[in-house]
Formats: C-alpha cells, structure tokens, sequence
C-alpha cells in the first residue's frame, strides 16, 4: 500500500471521505480495491490509490465509477477499518460565506421597513405648433435656404431628364450593340473571302505564265 504524506493525513481532517476503502474502475476499466487519498468538493472528484500499486497509478475519478468496498474485489491485507458501504456521502455541502450570509440578512430585513421606489414619471414630447413651424420657414426664407434648396432640386431633375433623353432604354441599347457587332463581324468574313479569292487568281495566274513561258521555250528549240 502506498505511503500516505502529510498532506493526505490533513485531508483526512477536513475531508471525511478521505482514508474510505472502496471499489474502483481503473483507466483500463477493471474493478480493483482502493483508498481515497484526496477529495474536491468543487468539481465533485475524489482521488483513489489502488492497494497494491505504485503512485503513478493513482487516478482522479468521478462517484459514478466507484462501489462499496468488497462489491468486485476482495480485501487483500485483511479487514480495513474505514470502508465505504455505498451510501455514505462522499463530499461536504458547501457552507455560506461570511459574505453570503450578510446579503441573506440584507434581503431579509427589507420585510419590515422596506419601501419599494416610485419610478419616476416619464418625460413627454409635447408637438410643435404650427405657429412654431412657420416661424421657423420664415427664417429660412429670410436667410434663402428655400430659394437655395429649389434651385438645387431644380438643377438635380433638369440632370436626370437629360441623361434619360441621353441614354437608351437598356434593352433598346443591347439589342444595338448586338446588331452592330453582327455587322462588323460579317464584314470582317466578307472581306476574308475577298482575300483569299484574290489569292487563289494571282497563283492560277502565275501558274499560267509559267506553261506559256515553258511552250514558248520548247517552240524556240524546235525551230
């Protein structure tokens, strides 16, 4: 049985679980004799040395991979003195602090003297009246922010209706580009014909010269 260090002997005293034999799964999920030699009430964890074994075999592990002691093993040094029958708790309920206590004590003296607040009467947004809007378009005529504001709408329309005039309706402009990129194109064969019928003249041509030129040489020969 591995050696227990001070440490663990003053766990024993905050923890009562500590120093409980029991059964537990190791991490090759076999059932083996083991001892509690620490215990975290946080995360609910206790750590288990299996009799018999080394440290490094030690394991942290959850209630729910622990049995009471004798249920899959059997007591391998005799009868232990603390063992764990399965329903013992294993961890402490965790105690209100100090701090905790005085906001309870808080919450509960407001049952006598305490008085709810009035909430405050929302502010209300009263309209305008028509003599305040009229004064106000007064001072914009004065200082010509009117006459400013209508000319610049005036300009801004003038704009669009000339670029309308300007360019087409969008299908009207493709159905322009597209006719004329066809024409261009059979241009472009049209004269590619043009070339190569020429082509084939100016060889037929020459092919015709050089027979004249050979028969004229062999009728000079021959006379």
């Amino acid at each position: 049985m591995g050696v227990i260090d001070g440490d663990q002997r003053q766990g024993e005293a905050t923890h009562p679980c500590i120093g409980l034999y029991i059964d537990a799964l190791d991490s090759a999920e076999l059932w083996g004799e083991a001892k509690i030699i620490d215990c975290d009430n946080a995360s609910r964890r206790v750590k288990v040395h299996f009799i018999g074994f080394p440290k490094r075999y030690d394991i942290w592990t959850d209630s729910s991979r622990l049995a009471a002691s004798g249920t899959h093993s059997v007591c391998r040094y005799g009868r232990k003195k603390r063992v764990w029958d399965g329903k013992e708790k294993l961890f402490e309920e965790s105690k209100p602090t100090a701090k905790n206590e005085a906001l309870t004590t808080r919450k509960r003296g407001r049952g006598r003297g305490y008085q709810p607040r009035v909430p405050k009467p929302s502010m209300k947004l009263q309209p305008k009246s028509i003599d305040q809007f009229s004064s106000v378009q007064s001072r914009a005529n004065k200082y010509g922010v009117s006459e400013t504001t209508t000319r610049v709408r005036k300009g801004s329309t003038e704009a669009a209706d000339h670029l309308q005039k300007l360019s087409p309706l969008p299908g009207q402009a493709y159905l322009d580009c597209v006719s004329s990129v066809t024409s261009l194109e059979t241009r472009q064969r049209n004269l590619e014909m043009v070339k190569q019928q020429n082509e084939l003249l100016d060889l037929a041509s020459l092919s015709w010269k050089e027979q004249l030129s050979e028969e004229a040489n062999e009728l000079t020969q021959i006379l």
